[in-house]
C-alpha cells in the first residue's frame, strides 16, 4: 500500500509537467502564429498603394519574385488611370517607345504625357496585370473619350520592364489596338498621336543638332590666325551663324515626314 501511496503522487507529478509544458508549447505557438500575423500585415501595408483603382485587378495582383516590382507595377496602375508619368520610379536612362516615338530619357518619358495632354477627358479603366517574365510587368488598360466626331476607344498594352532589386522601370513599350474605335475616330487619334509624337521627335532631333554644332563651334576663334583680304568690303561685318536655325529647321522637316509617312501608314491600314 506504501508503494503505490508512494507511485500515485509521483504519476500525478509526471502528468502535471506534461500539461504544463504542452500549455507552455501552444502558448508559444499563439505568440509566434501572432507575431507571424503582425509580420503578414506590416508587409502587407508595406505594399499598399494610395489611390489605386477600384475593383480586384490591383487587389488580386501579385508578383512573388520581388516585392519592388509590385509596388512599382501597382504605382503604375495608378499613375494610368489618373493620366500622370511618374518620374520617380523610373530609371535616368529609362526607353521609351510605341508605333509613332521612341526616345530614351527619364526627362523625356516625364513630359511625353499624350494621354492627358490630348485626352485630358478620357476614363481609363485597368482590365488586366499580370508578370510576362520575372522582370517584365503587363498592364493592359483602355481609355475613352467623347470627341466631336464620335467616341474614342483605345486598348493599351504596356510592357514595363523593372529593376528586380530596385523595382525601376527599365523599359515601356506601348501597343494600341483600335478595334473598337469607328473609322473616323481611328483616323483622330491617328492624327493626334502623330502630331504629339512629332513634337517630341522634332525636340529630340533639336538637341541632337545643337550637340552636334556645339562640337564645332568649341574651338576658340579668337585664337586661330587667319588673314582679310584688305580689298573685302565686308571685313568690318560679322556674319550671321546661321547653323543652329538651319539644323533646327532640317530636323523639323526630317520630323514631319516621318510623321506624314506613320499617318499614310495607318490610314492605309484603315481600309
Amino acid at each position: 500500500m506504501a508503494r503505490a501511496t508512494s507511485a500515485r503522487p509521483a504519476l500525478s507529478w509526471r502528468t502535471g509537467g506534461a500539461s504544463r509544458r504542452t500549455a507552455a508549447r501552444a502558448s508559444g505557438r499563439r505568440v509566434v502564429a501572432s507575431l507571424d500575423t503582425e509580420k503578414a500585415l506590416r508587409e502587407a501595408e508595406a505594399m499598399a498603394v494610395a489611390g489605386l483603382p477600384d475593383g480586384a485587378v490591383c487587389d488580386d495582383f501579385e508578383c512573388t519574385v520581388s516585392p519592388a516590382c509590385e509596388l512599382t507595377t501597382k504605382q503604375i496602375a495608378r499613375s494610368l488611370v489618373k493620366k500622370e508619368t511618374e518620374a520617380s520610379i523610373v530609371a535616368k536612362d529609362v526607353k521609351y517607345k510605341n508605333p509613332y516615338v521612341s526616345f530614351t530619357g527619364k526627362d523625356k518619358y516625364a513630359a511625353f504625357n499624350y494621354w492627358k495632354d490630348e485626352l485630358g477627358d478620357g476614363k481609363v479603366r485597368i482590365r488586366k496585370m499580370s508578370m510576362a517574365k520575372e522582370d517584365v510587368a503587363c498592364i493592359e488598360w483602355t481609355i475613352e473619350e467623347e470627341s466631336k466626331a464620335g467616341k474614342i476607344v483605345v486598348d493599351v498594352k504596356s510592357m514595363f520592364t523593372l529593376n528586380l532589386i530596385s523595382g525601376r522601370v527599365l523599359e515601356r513599350e506601348d501597343t494600341f489596338r483600335l478595334d473598337n474605335c469607328p473609322v473616323r475616330t481611328k483616323a483622330v487619334f491617328i492624327s493626334s498621336m502623330s502630331a504629339y509624337s512629332l513634337k517630341a521627335k522634332a525636340r529630340d532631333m533639336a538637341e541632337v543638332a545643337k550637340r552636334i554644332s556645339g562640337s564645332f563651334s568649341s574651338f576658340d576663334e579668337s585664337d586661330e590666325e587667319y588673314f582679310a583680304d584688305p580689298r573685302d568690303p565686308n571685313k568690318f561685318f560679322q556674319q550671321q551663324d546661321n547653323t543652329m536655325s538651319d539644323a533646327f529647321q532640317l530636323a523639323t522637316l526630317i520630323a514631319a515626314i516621318y510623321a506624314v509617312v506613320k499617318v499614310l501608314e495607318q490610314i492605309e491600314g484603315l481600309k
